[in-house]
């Protein structure tokens, strides 16, 4: 279970548990920690949040789906207050400057997902069939693990790919080796990220680091993580 206790996005102390669900003291935090990851991630789903804050505490106590339910709703109403008050003191814009930033550089041609999918394998593989329907020049993304890191750390890796059909035709593609692709892969991400990706992560003073080798993830902090409750 992440926790996120140390971030703007902790729970907070003037949460309280609803009266009427009948569950042992000592089992609540980690039931309420369970459920409150989730809204903050940013994952909505009434039945998969039914089922995690089940999972969360049935190898001890058996709770009844209603009563999941209320816990839910009495964590979404919190987090809703939460999110307002970022809005009344200013911390909503600075925390969603990420999301910004990945809006901004996906209308610039290098599509940005974020808390995409589960791992890298499932991630990567998708996130460039993503780049290659959309016609982008390249992709960029992280997914849910690397979400848990964010949250954690304010920092995060990023996959990314680039759309060799922007620069090349299919033939002369082809036509390379494996070492002249990986050339090009070099070359041309180089050159997406000193003329868009740097740029515009800097202007929303996201620092960004990477070694130029594309064998090696980028690294972005001094983020956080904001992803706003759907309507009532």
């Amino acid at each position: 279970m992440m926790c996120c206790m140390e971030s703007r996005n902790a729970l907070p102390d003037t949460y309280l548990f609803p009266d009427k669900v009948r569950v042992p003291v000592k089992l609540r935090p980690r039931l309420v920690q369970a459920v409150w990851d989730e809204l903050v991630f940013g994952r909505f789903d009434q039945r998969e949040l039914t089922d995690i804050a089940q999972q969360s505490i049935n190898d001890v106590h058996e709770l009844p789906e209603t009563d999941a339910q209320a816990v839910i709703n009495s964590l979404l109403t919190c987090r809703r207050a939460q999110i307002n008050k970022f809005k009344e003191t200013g911390d909503f814009a600075d925390m969603r400057r990420l999301n910004q930033a990945f809006f901004e550089l996906t209308e610039a041609g290098v599509l940005s997902l974020a808390d995409y999918l589960c791992c890298t394998q499932c991630a990567s593989d998708s996130a460039y069939e993503e780049m290659y329907r959309g016609n982008y020049e390249a992709v960029l993304y992280f997914h849910h693990q690397d979400t848990e890191r964010l949250l954690q750390q304010n920092a995060t890796l990023l996959g990314f790919d680039y759309n060799h059909q922007h620069y090349y035709t299919d033939d002369d593609y082809s036509a390379m080796s494996t070492e002249q692709k990986q050339a090009a892969f070099n070359r041309h991400m180089r050159e997406i990220v000193q003329d868009t990706i740097k740029p515009i992560f800097a202007k929303y003073n996201i620092g960004f680091e990477w070694s130029g080798d594309t064998r090696d993830k980028m690294l972005i902090k001094n983020i956080d993580w904001l992803v706003l409750l759907p309507n009532k």
